[in-house]
């Protein structure tokens, strides 16, 4: 039997799906936050190219580095299930449906990386406000993302998918608590299905008990 182990920041971001889709399944993890300031350090061990989350699996005495948040996301949705269904389905239509919505947070994910290089705090957090309001450029797109949110009553159909987890947390990177300084406790206040499937996902038994102690950046996730 494989055992698992998931390298990256202590942050929500790219590896808090890969957590919670662990989570839902019931499957242990080795849950490994690298601090930034020893990202470096670690980095230097690495493949050329690296980057973080890296999920290792070990089975057999072997280990394999499995890179690619997506890509790894989609692998543990194809061998974990919950209460008997795929997290990634078999069912080709359900999975596009799977895919269809990771696209489309993905795209408006990108949209705020230009802000990193931004030096002066004040202007930075402007600059991210803004992105989220109605004429900003992530606006746009997430209404749409949750007006197709109404289609199901999970992310994918009627059953929880990796497409479920990867909406709450990628979403909720862009709202108040976050990592990401400047964005408002308000961004879905005119977005009520994004809100409401994530409060819906993280009210399974298995997510509720995840982050049943959850603060910080994390509280959007106890529910």
């Amino acid at each position: 039997m494989a055992t698992y182990k998931l390298t990256y920041f202590p942050i929500t971001g790219l590896g808090e799906p890969i957590r919670m889709t662990f989570a839902l399944a019931g499957i242990p993890l080795e849950d490994e936050r690298v601090p930034g300031a020893d990202w470096g350090a670690l980095k230097a061990t690495l493949p050329p190219g690296s980057q973080m989350p890296i999920l290792h699996v070990t089975e057999g005495g072997n280990t394999e580095m499995l890179f690619q948040s997506r890509a790894i996301l989609r692998y543990i949705g194809s061998i974990f299930s919950y209460e008997g269904s795929m997290l990634y389905p078999d069912d080709p239509k359900t999975r596009y449906h799977c895919d269809e919505v990771i696209e489309m947070v993905e795209d408006f994910r990108p949209l705020f990386v230009h802000t990193f290089s931004i030096q002066d705090p004040a202007e930075k957090e402007a600059a991210r406000l803004a992105l989220v309001q109605p004429d900003g450029k992530m606006y746009g797109p997430m209404k749409k993302l949750n007006d197709r949110l109404l289609k199901f009553p999970f992310a994918a159909g009627d059953k929880p998918t990796i497409a479920d987890a990867y909406v709450c947390v990628l979403c909720f990177m862009f709202q108040a608590p976050s990592f990401l300084d400047g964005f408002p406790p308000d961004t879905y206040k005119d977005m009520p299905n994004i809100t409401a499937l994530k409060d819906k996902f993280c009210a399974l038994p298995p997510i509720k008990e995840f982050y049943k102690d959850a603060d910080g950046i994390r509280a959007p996730f106890k529910v």
